[in-house]
């Protein structure tokens, strides 16, 4: 069982990695958005 459970951890680690290297640059650009939107939540306020 733990075994089992250690295994599904590394595959979707294995998977998360694989995600993120593929779609890099993305992820950059979902990061500036999320930056940009709570700045201008912030001066909204």
């Amino acid at each position: 069982m733990v075994n089992k459970a250690v295994l599904m951890i590394l595959f979707m680690f294995k998977i998360v990695q694989n995600v993120h290297h593929r779609f890099v640059k993305h992820w950059q650009a979902l990061l500036w958005a999320t930056y940009y939107t709570y700045a201008e939540f912030q001066n909204a306020i």
